[in-house]
């Protein structure tokens, strides 16, 4: 009964939106609290995200960014109509993407790459002055000030990762200043990428589009990288980094990738002690075995950039 109601709601929807009428509505996935239904209208595929966590004002952000990106060579998943409300909460309809998933090697990673560069040049134009707001340290008042050794991370690992939070951060504020800044994906994971029927790759998911330094978004997309293939080393970021400065040659990238990696544990320490799950579980311990092996590697970004 519950669904009947909720597919009436959304078709009346669609006739709103001057969409159509919908022949087929399925619950497609729900993240981080947000649902989002798979929608035919005459035939064509289409997305629906109703947002339960995000403001009227940061969906219609994503609404114009999206818009901003049709004059571009970027490709992603546009929208059909502007931002409304259902029941309250904003929506949003765009296109479905038809395709397959990015295959998660290296050359998918250097394609994304490429494509976050031509984004960064787009978003740098949308927003030249944003400030930083993103600050990891906020979810430390979530954690204890000292925690038991464990399989998952030692008291001592612990201890280091949140030194390594503070001193990262007053090298970003040393750098903040002179690196370019926007609107940032802040996800672009291979998991938000498709590779159409036509081979063209898609960046889609730009639910968590915020302002931030632009080089942040290329450290989320390496420590995806890193944290997917068990093989990458240090050679794979190098690449990916020069991949990147083809289109924006900026020095102080290796910090917002340290930085990255930092932010994704204390993140995931976050959820795990907020809600100790089997999943959460384990994204903690992948992202403590990718700290364990790329350590002298962060280590030697901070010594590089704090003697300079």
């Amino acid at each position: 009964m519950i669904e009947i109601l909720e597919n009436e709601k959304i078709s009346k929807h669609y006739e709103s939106l001057g969409l159509g009428i919908p022949t087929y509505i399925g619950r497609f996935d729900t993240i981080s609290g947000n649902d989002k239904y798979l929608v035919i209208v005459d035939g064509k595929k289409t997305i629906l995200s109703i947002y339960h966590n995000r403001s009227f004002d940061k969906v219609n952000r994503v609404y114009n960014f999206l818009e901003g990106l049709r004059g571009t060579e970027v490709r992603t998943a546009f929208p059909l109509a502007k931002p409304s409300e259902l029941d309250g909460h904003p929506t949003l309809v765009i296109e479905y993407v038809e395709g397959v998933e990015t295959a998660p090697h290296i050359n998918s990673y250097i394609q994304v790459t490429e494509v976050l560069a031509r984004i960064h040049e787009f978003s740098r134009m949308f927003l030249p002055n944003a400030s930083v707001r993103h600050d990891p340290r906020v979810f430390l008042k979530s954690l204890p000030n000292k925690i038991e050794d464990s399989s998952l991370i030692s008291s001592e690992e612990f201890d280091e990762i949140i030194n390594l939070l503070y001193r990262l951060s007053n090298l970003r504020k040393s750098l903040d200043d002179y690196m370019a800044k926007g609107l940032i994906h802040a996800d672009p994971i291979i998991g938000n990428t498709i590779t159409s029927n036509e081979g063209e790759l898609f960046l889609i998911d730009f639910d968590n589009l915020r302002q931030d330094v632009l080089a942040l978004d290329l450290g989320y997309l390496i420590e995806n990288c890193l944290l997917i293939n068990s093989e990458s080393d240090e050679k794979d970021i190098g690449i990916l980094i020069d991949s990147y400065k083809q289109f924006h040659n900026t020095e102080g990238l290796e910090v917002y990738i340290a930085f990255a990696m930092i932010d994704k544990i204390i993140y995931s320490l976050f959820l795990l002690f907020n809600n100790p799950t089997q999943e959460n579980t384990q994204k903690l311990e992948k992202r403590m075995n990718l700290y364990r092996k790329f350590k002298n590697y962060i280590f030697k970004v901070m010594e590089l950039n704090e003697e300079s």
